[in-house]
């Protein structure tokens, strides 16, 4: 009797045509999608010939032996040594439905059987075509196109799923008829020598594409930009632009050279691709400015925005003198290859000119600096001040108004720009100590003058804040940016000294009772009246020294070097209630 046995599963990998007509593509997700009660063409069929007939034909898969090639676990058919009674033959099949037969057909499938780890029991597999129309006596099925380990030896089957491809041929024309999945044992069954479980899963079969030939037909030469293209395709059923259009005939409006891909059928999944390119070239946009100019006066008419150009004047020159005796209208054409534009252009005869004066700024603060640039004329002359240049700097401090004289020969103009200048904030700046500090000390500043304040020491706002000093001894600048109502500022800075105040210094007037000595000291210094935290620095402002200090304490300073020392005593809330200056000798 066979034992029931324990299986690994092994993945196999399935490659799918993408470019066939798929006719059949079976998963076996369930039964019911795959045999039908009433069987028909369309149905898969199952015939058990084995001699004699087991208690099985092919069934769902039992995931417990081994999971399908894909989808859900047991979402494949199996056939096994049940099939026959004690030892017998199995001949049982599994038969498609009904297909169309050609030569090129395509059929593909997973196969696998389980896996030992003791006693290997060969199995065989066995496809056959039925080329005669929808019968499916096995009798009819009289080509053999796969056999899987058709010599019946315990290595030949596959034990992880496998896919095999065969290609149909010898076919005349094409015909109706049907595939047959033939397990195929001798000297099988539940105590025969052979037959185990075997698993079919992803049963797929394809005809070659009649991919559909494709026309495609468009004018020539492109388009200008801002116009619109009809390309027509024809050869085929079903058309998809990469626009994302999906019509035989489609309007494409690009507005740079694009090249457009096709993609068509006539039966799904056989396509075909063709390409299109729609060259766009830039349609022109002319620039050109109406004139003013004197009687006798020669007038200069420059044009830009186009590779060539063509005046109604006869000329082809971006830029054209003309010297009209009333008003004149001239007309220009702009082209880039085919693509034009059309532009007027008025020269208008006066006796004054139209001077222009423009500013950076129409509204400063106080101080600050813009430019005044002149237009209309050939020179200029500015007041107040006495430049020449069409483009000038000014600085005004006062709102002001400029006046620009312009001239082109004997013609003359004048035009006035006034600029509003606003008050800038007198900002203040003062501080609480003295110019000498010491190190690590706390200063007040106070600015005024302006509506709101921003430090640049610190990221601290409004017209009071509080800085405390750099431990480092040195000279340090601090300021601050007002700026008034209507958006002016001012900088205004104060400089102090941080000294690293070597004296002694006492910060309470409890202070005095606390006493330092020797001073100078040589190898102890003694402190007393001090209950708190006593801190020595050296003439740099380096902490050397820090420790708790009760009632009466003698330090030793053998190792100190001679020289000036800052000592902070702090009482027993940390605060600081004295600093002092002592020297080794």
């Amino acid at each position: 009797m066979k034992r029931k046995l324990m299986f690994l599963l092994m993945a196999g990998t399935c490659i799918l045509e993408t470019n066939a007509q798929l006719i059949l593509n079976e998963n076996f997700n369930s039964a019911a999608s795959v045999l039908s009660a009433t069987p028909s063409t369309n149905s898969w069929v199952r015939v058990n010939n084995s001699s004699p007939v087991g208690i099985t034909s092919w069934f769902i898969g039992n995931a417990g032996i081994f999971p399908s090639f894909n989808g859900a676990d047991s979402a494949y058919f199996a056939a096994n040594y049940n099939s026959t009674a004690t030892t017998g033959t199995i001949n049982t099949w599994l038969i498609t439905p009904t297909v169309s037969l050609a030569n090129g057909g395509i059929l593909k499938f997973a196969t696998r059987t389980a896996t030992s780890s003791t006693i290997v029991y060969p199995d065989r597999l066995q496809v056959y075509l039925n080329t005669a129309g929808t019968a499916t006596s096995v009798s009819s099925f009289t080509t053999l196109i796969v056999s899987v380990n058709p010599s019946l030896t315990t290595t030949g089957y596959p034990t992880s799923w496998t896919v095999y491809t065969t290609t149909l041929s010898g076919i005349t024309g094409t015909v109706s008829g049907r595939i047959g999945f033939r397990y195929s044992v001798p000297n099988a069954g539940p105590t025969g020598t052979n037959s185990s479980y075997i698993g079919l899963d992803a049963v797929e079969y394809s005809l070659p594409c009649a991919n559909p030939t494709l026309s495609i037909s468009s004018p020539t030469g492109g388009i200008c930009s801002g116009s619109s293209i009809n390309i027509a395709a024809s050869g085929a059923t079903t058309y998809t632009w990469s626009s994302g259009q999906n019509s035989a005939s489609v309007t494409l409006s690009p507005s740079v050279t694009t090249i457009y891909t096709l993609t068509a059928s006539s039966i799904p999944n056989c396509n075909s691709t063709e390409t299109v390119a729609v060259t766009v070239t830039l349609t022109p946009n002319l620039a050109v400015s109406d004139v003013t100019t004197c009687l006798g006066t020669t007038a200069t008419l420059a044009v830009s925005g186009a590779s060539t150009y063509s005046w109604d004047t006869g000329s082809t020159s971006s830029s054209i003198l003309v010297t009209p005796t009333v008003n004149t209208t001239y007309s220009v054409t702009g082209f880039n290859g085919v693509c034009q534009d059309t532009k007027t252009v008025s020269v208008a005869i006066g006796s004054s000119l139209s001077i222009n004066a423009a500013s950076s700024q129409s509204i400063v603060c106080a101080g600050s600096s813009l430019s005044l640039t002149a237009s209309g004329a050939i020179t200029y002359s500015w007041a107040p001040g006495t430049s020449t240049l069409q483009s000038i700097s000014v600085s005004p401090s006062v709102t002001t108004a400029y006046t620009l004289s312009g001239a082109s020969g004997s013609c003359t103009g004048v035009s006035t720009l006034v600029v509003n200048v606003l008050p800038t904030p007198s900002v203040g700046l003062t501080s609480s100590s003295g110019a000498v500090v010491c190190v690590s000390s706390a200063i007040s500043f106070t600015a005024s003058g302006a509506s709101t304040y921003s430090w640049s020491a610190s990221a601290l706002t409004g017209s009071v804040i509080s800085i405390t000093t750099s431990s480092v001894a040195g000279t340090y600048t601090f300021g601050v940016i007002g700026t008034a109502t209507n958006g002016c500022v001012r900088t205004a800075t104060i400089s102090r000294v941080a000294d690293a105040c070597v004296g002694i210094e006492n910060v309470e007037e409890n202070a005095n009772t606390i006493s330092i000595y020797p001073n100078p000291f040589s190898s102890e210094l003694k402190i007393s009246g001090l209950d708190g935290q006593l801190e020595i620095y050296n003439a740099l402002g380096q902490l050397l020294w820090k420790q708790a200090v009760t009632a009466n304490e003698t330090l030793n300073t053998s190792e100190f070097a001679k020289g000036i020392y800052v000592l902070k005593l702090y009482n027993a809330e940390n605060k600081l209630t004295q600093t002092s200056k002592a020297i080794k000798n």
